[in-house]
């Protein structure tokens, strides 16, 4: 599934040419053993949606599909176009004239930026790509499936290459009419969307709970396993299980 992390031809030309010394190229080994998927949850993407000369005859709407798989990154706790961003979930589409197949593809690129003798570098590494190519008999309704499809596989694989370290932090407030609380935990410490947390007073367990939507610094969550939310209270101790 992985495939081997290529630099572009410029830039090892670039090594090669300029005599940039044991330290640079020390850095640059550094930097291609750290750009796969090992990276925090979330991170900063930079989703671009580019359809196939075909796919737009067919009326593919490439910004609907860009929302579509926008809500799909954002809402498993990706930060989308914000800056410094490390890297761009490219997505590519094409149809053969008649719309009978589907050409769809997904790749995670990483920019990697270093200095050397003043100078800086950039080069950008594949790190991950997904395809699919296949007869959809012009049911154009298949395309934002099967992309929906391939980025859940690109969420999936990046958690698996970066589980979430224990997290503790506090409920700082509960709704019960509403039945949600909220956490000091944000995704600047790691939260992410469907991850649950036991939650405890005393030291003893009360309840769990399961996070539904995260923002930089705290997150809001749902009581789970016969959790009441008036249980629940502000000051109380919440630890990932």
């Amino acid at each position: 599934m992985f495939k081997p992390l290529k630099f572009v031809a410029a830039l090892l030309a670039v090594l090669l040419t300029t005599n940039l010394g044991s330290a640079a190229e020390s850095q640059a080994s550094a930097l291609l053993s750290t750009s796969g998927l090992e990276l925090t949850n979330p991170f900063h993407v930079d989703l671009k949606v580019i359809p196939g000369i075909n796919a737009k005859k067919n009326e593919i709407d490439g910004e609907d599909l860009r929302k579509r798989f926008v809500k799909r990154l954002t809402d498993a706790g990706f930060i989308l176009g914000a800056q410094p961003s490390s890297g761009s979930l490219i997505v590519t589409l094409n149809t053969d004239g008649a719309g009978e197949f589907l050409a769809l593809t997904v790749q995670f690129h990483r920019q990697i930026t270093f200095s050397a003798n003043r100078k800086t570098y950039h080069a950008g590494a594949d790190v991950w790509s997904e395809n699919f190519n296949g007869k959809i008999n012009q049911q154009l309704a298949v395309i934002p499936i099967v992309g929906e499809q391939l980025l859940d596989k690109f969420i999936e694989d990046h958690k698996r290459a970066n589980p979430v370290s224990n997290l503790a932090g506090k409920v700082t407030a509960s709704d019960p009419k509403y039945q949600f609380v909220v956490l000091n935990i944000g995704s600047d410490q790691g939260a992410e969307v469907k991850l649950e947390f036991a939650v405890k007073r005393a030291g003893k367990t009360i309840g769990a709970v399961k996070v539904v939507r995260v923002a930089k610094d705290h997150c809001v969550a749902n009581p789970i396993e016969g959790t009441q939310t008036s249980d629940l209270l502000e000051g109380d101790t919440v630890v990932t299980r």
